[in-house]
């Protein structure tokens, strides 16, 4: 990763005497540690962004307890983080720091270590002044959260629980702060489906001038196809009707799951992007010849670009049925969400009556042994 410090010094040299410059100057207290990591990306291509390895990653040197960076001239969305845990834990501190910046903002943080945790105030724009009075309203059950989470897999159920914990909090935050910029960023990021749903419209007029409006959009999106997703759920389990759909091919033809009613059927759910999906292409070639003539594949690419997929099918050359379901279309129309899919790959193995078989979430041996029990 391309590392700013030497651009940051020089640009510093040039430009931090004029007072008309934006700034983020940032002082420290108790850190043993000299370095800081920032997260960053522009804002405009946050609501795009699905892998964090897009991300910018910089390592800041901190001197003389202080750090000044410049505020670039677009808006960015920034994430320091501060690696300060005494134990052997792979984790950076669990209170970040969330930062928006505008061209111009001359911003000020002062940042004390507490314990391994640390606590900070912000000032020079509604927002960041907004995002620190959020940050210390859910301290307490965010250092639980850092105190429990160590990278132990055992402690799974324990934090399920605090960060719904926290999640509650941040919309008890919202209800009484949704006029305030902090409040966006908050409804997209911190509070479950329900209550983003549920404050999307009150809170219309403050999301149509923050810079974070198309990331909301998004997120509503997303949050209504979660919540259909989880209604559809109570009706795809084995034994269940497999819902029928109709989707184009890579040929733009219409193809049906009905018109296949007769034969067993696997239904692939994927994605290019899905590397767990790319490893399994050579097992589904396999599984496809041996079973070709009583049992169909149907793979159904979802959240993907269009020209990807195609592209994709171009290199990897599997004989069957390629279907794309745009992640554009509407939630009642998206195959993904009438299937209840939650992870990629899903694979369904259904009964030439029209019956869902069996459901398998993941990449394993377990589907292809199903498989090979009851297509014979």
């Amino acid at each position: 990763m391309r590392n700013i410090v030497g651009a940051i010094l020089a640009f510093l040299a040039v430009c931090m005497t004029s007072c008309s410059e934006g700034q983020m100057a940032i002082t420290f207290e108790g850190f043993t540690n000299d370095t800081v990591v920032v997260f960053s990306l522009p804002i405009e291509e946050a609501a795009t962004v699905m892998d964090d390895s897009l991300l910018r990653i910089d390592t800041l040197l901190i001197k003389d307890n202080r750090l000044l960076l410049p505020v670039e001239d677009k808006a960015m969305s920034y994430i320091f983080t501060f690696k300060e845990t005494a134990d052997s834990s792979p984790n950076f501190s669990r209170r970040n720091i969330n930062v928006t910046t505008q061209p111009g903002d001359r911003l000020s943080f002062k940042v004390w270590r507490s314990g391994e945790q640390f606590e900070y105030v912000a000032k020079g724009s509604d927002f960041v002044e907004g995002m620190a009075d959020f940050d210390r309203f859910v301290l307490p059950v965010s250092l639980e959260i850092d105190r429990i989470d160590r990278g132990v897999a055992e402690n799974w159920d324990i934090l399920r629980q605090l960060y719904d914990n926290r999640r509650a909090m941040a919309a008890e935050w919202l209800k009484a702060n949704m006029n305030t910029p902090a409040a966006v960023y908050v409804l997209a990021y911190d509070v479950s489906s329900d209550v983003m749903l549920e404050y999307y419209d009150t809170m219309l007029l403050v999301i149509d001038k923050s810079v974070w409006k198309p990331v909301v959009e998004q997120r509503k999106q997303n949050a209504q196809l979660l919540t259909m997703t989880m209604k559809a759920k109570e009706n795809i389990r084995d034994g269940s009707e497999a819902p029928d759909f109709e989707l184009n091919d890579n040929k733009g033809t219409a193809v049906a799951l009905s018109s296949f009613r007769g034969k067993w059927v696997v239904l692939d759910f994927w994605g290019t992007w899905c590397g767990y999906c790319l490893k399994g292409i050579p097992d589904m070639k396999s599984a496809y010849e041996k079973h070709r003539a009583k049992c169909e594949f149907i793979s159904i690419d979802c959240n993907d670009d269009y020209d990807k997929w195609v592209a994709a099918l171009d290199k990897y050359q599997m004989p069957w049925v390629h279907l794309y379901n745009s992640e554009n279309s509407a939630p009642e129309e998206n195959v993904s969400v009438r299937y209840a899919i939650e992870g990629y790959p899903t694979k369904i193995i259904i009964t030439p009556e029209g019956v869902i078989h069996k459901i398998f979430v993941g990449e394993s041996s377990d589907f292809y042994d199903e498989l090979n029990q009851v297509v014979k």
